[in-house]
């Protein structure tokens, strides 16, 4: 009762997807999955940003999905051609005109999947796939109050030692992906330790206090979900020195 192809929407134990097209989520049990494994179509890395310039909501609800037809065209495209994508979407409750989207430009995109171009025979595939809400790449380096705890890499398992929760490289995109994911969805961040950024948020305050909080390139500062300080942590700094050899209590 689902299309051929369908968005994966939580990895957890299990696999969620949704299908875009009837708004219908099914959960992949694990045990199913590793009998009948299959390969994405597309990776987060094939992600293309769209701007937003309709969105016409349908009224229709599913769960928490807000149905939507959107009006989109490539961010890249603005200024140089007229192409525009009309998509329907489950992002009708966070997307609205003059917003910034990833999707899958599955139209021009290459690949070699038999059984779904035996689909494509049948069934009418969409040119894009709306995947979630993005924000300007100018304010993607806006001080958060809250951070990740990270697990610095070992040089014995392979990688240059790193400093915790640095990440370099092409991983930058994926990791911010993954905060603004947090940022937008409180059922996600349920399951992620968030710890309070104090360092962030005495930057903050000192900002506001000389004036210059709202510099001319946070002007959309305002737009970004904030994470309720009732949710995080405290950033406990644990003593290296506790874990060392000969630092144990002795006991009787």
């Amino acid at each position: 009762g689902v299309g051929p192809l369908m968005l994966v929407t939580k990895v957890t134990q299990n696999v969620t997807l949704l299908d875009f097209r009837s708004m219908r989520s099914v959960e992949l049990l694990s045990a199913y999955y590793w009998k009948n494994e299959f390969h994405s179509l597309l990776t987060s890395r094939r992600l293309t940003e769209f701007t937003v310039l309709d969105s016409e909501p349908t009224g229709e609800l599913f769960g928490k999905y807000q149905i939507t037809d959107l009006t989109v065209c490539r961010s890249s495209d603005l200024g140089v051609n007229d192409t525009t994508y009309y998509v329907r979407s489950h992002l009708g409750a966070v997307l609205h005109a003059g917003d910034l989207c990833l999707g899958y430009h599955v139209g021009s995109a290459n690949y070699n999947e038999d059984d779904l171009l035996r689909h494509r025979k049948r069934v009418e595939l969409p040119d894009v796939v709306i995947v979630r809400k993005t924000y300007p790449r100018k304010n993607r380096a806006r001080k958060r109050r809250w951070k990740l705890r990270s697990i610095a890499m070992d040089e014995s398992a392979g990688g240059a030692a790193v400093e915790a929760g640095v990440v370099g490289g092409a991983d930058i995109d994926e990791r911010e992906a993954f905060l603004q994911e947090l940022e937008l969805d409180p059922e996600l961040r349920a399951g992620v330790n968030l710890y309070r950024d104090d360092a962030a948020a005495q930057a903050a305050a000192n900002a506001m206090s000389d004036g210059s909080e709202n510099g001319p390139d946070d002007e959309s500062e305002g737009d970004y979900p904030e994470v309720p300080i009732v949710e995080l942590l405290e950033d406990l700094q644990l003593d290296e020195r506790s874990s060392e050899p000969g630092t144990e209590h002795a006991h009787d």
